[in-house]
């Protein structure tokens, strides 16, 4: 009977804590690095970075990266990785980028922390320069 409660009861708190997570990105920490790009609107900027993106997809892939447009209100849009349910307005506060901000891209590693950020479209060898250098991706933990 105790290890009945005691089952019933890591069952209860995985799911509530699951609960709490939602919206925001925990579904993707410890599995993909996270290549945020946020946006008020469509812009030049966020089209070149659309295009630097979609220019290396195995680049991407090898690096298991998942990328994450944020415009203006909108839901996300997932331009390369698995979706997950995610609050636009969640994710810009976790990671201090206002509803305003015209372009803004940050670099999520495995762990959940931020590793790079810039305010203008950025090549992706440069962005694999900054992965290829964590200590997870030289240990070849990809």
């Amino acid at each position: 009977m105790q290890r009945l409660v005691l089952v019933a009861i890591i069952a209860i708190l995985f799911v509530v804590t699951r609960g709490c997570a939602s919206g925001t990105l925990h579904d993707y920490q410890w599995h993909d690095r996270l290549l945020l790009v946020f946006a008020s609107e469509e812009n030049a900027a966020l089209k070149e970075q659309a295009r630097l993106v979609q220019a290396d997809p195995d680049g991407l892939a090898d690096r298991d990266m998942v990328v994450i447009a944020i415009i203006g209100e909108r839901a996300a849009q997932f331009w390369r990785g698995t979706p997950h349910q995610i609050s636009p307005a969640m994710v810009r506060n976790e990671y201090g980028v206002s509803r305003d901000t015209p372009f803004a891209l940050r670099v999520i590693g495995k762990d959940g922390g931020t590793k790079w950020r810039s305010s203008k479209p950025t090549p992706l060898g440069e962005i694999y320069g900054i992965i290829d250098a964590m200590p997870m991706r030289r240990a070849g933990e990809h």
